[in-house]
This record gives C-alpha cells, structure tokens and sequence, in this order.
C-alpha cells in the first residue's frame, strides 16, 4: 500500500512592518482622542486625518487633498507643525499622550529597515515629505527657515535687530493661544487698531494709574507742545511708589488736546476735568508737580510761588496747601545747553547734528550699541 504523501504546510512569515502597523492599528482603536480625528480603512495600514483634512486651506470652497498616509508614518504626522497648529489648546495635552504611547510602542518591536519600500499613495503628500530629515517639522532646516523669516521681517519694517528676541517670544503666544483658522480670517487696520489702542488698552492702563495714586502720595509733570498742524496738547506723567515693584515709577498718565488758547486756567481745567474728575479723591494725595517755567505754566517771586499768579501751578498751590513746586530739571539743562553752544563755531555744531541724524535709525542705533559696548563705553541713561 502506498504511502500518503504528508502535506507540506508554508507558514507566510509577516514583516516587521505589518505587524507594526497591526499594532498601531489596534492601539488606534483604543485611544478615545485619535478616533475622534483620525479614520483607518479596512485593510488597518492606513489612516485620513479629519482634522487636518477639514481645517487645511481650501480651494474655492471646496477641499484639495485628504490628508493621511501610512500608518507607520502617523507619529511623524501628528509631530507635524500643521496637525499641532489645527490642534485645540484643549486637546494639546491628549495629543501629547498619544505621541508619548506611540512612540513607546515603536520602541518595543524592530525599526522597518531603512531600504523597505514604504506604499504612498495621492492621500499622503504630507507624510511622504517627511521621508527625509531636512522636512521633518523639528529638524535644523525648518530652524534657520524659521530664523531667516523673522529676518526678512525686521529689515522690511526697518525694525531695530534687538527686537528679534522680542518678536520670536511673540510668535510662540501666538501659536499656542490662537487658532490657525482665526488668524487666517482676521483682519487688521491702522484705524482699527489705533482705536483699540486708545479706547480699550488706554482706558485701562490709565484707570490702573489712577487706582494706584489713590494709595498714596504722587507728583504731576506737565508739559505743553504742539504739533506741525497746529494742533496744541498737554502731557501729563504721575510718578509715585509703586507697591506691586516696590520702587518708584514714572507713568504716562493722559496726552490732552487742548483749545486755542494755552493759559493757566485753560491747563487747569483740563486736569481738573480730565484726570481728576476720574476718581476725585486721589486729590489728597496729590503732593507736587514739576512744569518748566512758562508763564502760563508759573508766576513766581524768586524762588516762591506768587499767591496773586495765574499759572497753573498758581492755581493747585492756592487749593492744596503745602504743594511742593519742583523745576523741570531737563528743562534747565536744555537752557543751559543753549546757552553754552552759542559758543561754538557753526561747523562743528553742523558735524553734530550729522552724527546724530546718521544714527537715529533702528539699524544704525544698533551699530552704535554694539561699537559702544566692545569699546567698554557703559550704555547712557535718562534721567
């Protein structure tokens, strides 16, 4: 009797990559965050990210191309620069875990060889550009893309070169506060934001101020100019202690636009209508105040207010008892200066003004600093 020929039975040895991707799958299926975002098809090896798909930019209203890819290639995707922008702040931290337990995956099974060919298809355009290193969204490439982006900014707007620091900083908030899509919607005017600016920001900080000097003793400088239309105003600083910095503070407190006239009573009323009448009883702390010596700003008797005087300062001395008068000290030097370089020949004075108009722009400024400094020139402060 003839002998039964055994069957000879091939067992398909599965590559790392598909049992890879079988677990990445199956860990797909039991995180709650990435099932909200993401859709696997039926085969398990490949993954449409909703979220990027639906809040990418859009081509006449309509969406150009899903997003997704190999499932393989998913840690890569959710580390992208775009799929954390589209994140809400809500869910950065679930995004994090899921990155976080994917990758723990990905170091417990082999790593799939760097020459296995991996299947793309026209879904995943995005993922594909990740393949080399240069394109990962962390890698040094898109670091000095990033730095030469913030350069070209500055020497557009003729920004000074320290502002860098500054704008990066800014650019961070931006990111981690706000959504791609509203930034993508709003929009922003010079009239739109100097109205921001005036009516919201301004208020507030000046009602801050105002809360401060009603804790304790302050001292008012003013000061009137005018503009090249014609335009009069009147500047007005509170200096006080400030608890929260524990030191003493200099703040802008209100610019005023005056009438016609630019006299004593018209500054006095303007203060009085303006600042005061905000919280009527920061008054009693109102200890001193420091003008030039206008007329319309003091009349004195040498070194004493004159009691029968209409200046402004006249005014609040005759109200407050024992306010303290305090001459503008830059004011007095301006004088003096005036005075001392009547004295020097023409051409020099000329030279001077060159020197200070060559380096009166943001660049040229910081040139300055930096000649300055590597000369051991210590930086010079105001008073």
């Amino acid at each position: 009797m003839a002998e039964k020929k055994k069957k000879r039975v091939v067992t398909k040895r599965r590559s790392t990559k598909d049992q890879t991707e079988e677990d990445e799958a199956s860990f797909l299926s039991r995180n709650p965050y990435l099932k909200e975002i993401l859709e696997i098809d039926e085969t398990g090896k490949k993954f449409l990210c909703e979220l990027c798909t639906q809040n990418q930019p859009k081509i006449q209203g309509k969406i150009s191309n899903p997003v997704g890819g190999q499932i393989y290639w998913l840690k890569r995707h959710l580390e992208t620069q775009k799929h954390q922008a589209y994140t809400h702040s809500n869910d950065r931290n679930k995004l994090a875990d899921a990155i976080l337990s994917l990758d723990s995956l990905k170091k417990s099974q082999s790593i799939v060889p760097k020459d296995q060919e991996v299947e793309d298809t026209e879904a995943n355009e995005e993922v594909q550009s990740f393949e080399n290193e240069e394109d990962l969204p962390l890698s040094r490439n898109q670091e000095a893309n990033l730095y030469f982006e913030i350069a070209q900014f500055i020497i557009n707007r003729h920004l000074p070169f320290d502002s860098a620091p500054s704008i990066l900083e800014f650019c961070r908030e931006i990111a981690l506060n706000y959504e791609v899509q509203l930034l993508e919607r709003s929009h922003l005017s010079a009239p739109t934001i100097t109205k921001i600016i005036r009516e919201c920001i301004g208020d507030t900080l000046r009602s801050r101020i105002i809360q401060d000097l009603g804790q304790g003793p302050f001292a008012l400088l003013i000061d009137a100019s005018s503009d090249i239309y014609g335009g009069k105003y009147l500047g007005v600083l509170a200096r006080y202690i400030c608890d929260e910095e524990d030191l003493i503070v200099t703040k802008l407190l209100a610019v005023l636009e005056l009438t016609t006239s630019s006299t004593g009573e018209e500054f006095y009323q303007v203060i009085e209508n303006q600042i005061f009448v905000l919280n009527p009883t920061i008054k009693k702390n109102f200890v001193a105040i420091c003008t030039d010596n206008g007329s319309s700003m003091i009349s004195s008797q040498g070194s004493q207010v004159d009691p029968k005087g209409k200046g402004v300062v006249n005014r609040f001395s005759k109200e407050i008892q024992g306010l303290i008068f305090i001459r503008d000290v830059c004011h007095l030097y301006n004088l003096v200066l005036d005075d001392a370089l009547s004295t020097y020949p023409a051409y020099i004075l000329q030279f001077i003004k060159r020197i200070c108009a060559y380096f009166n722009t943001g660049h040229r400024s910081c040139k300055l600093k930096e000649i300055q400094v590597k000369n051991g020139i210590k930086e010079s402060r105001s008073l």
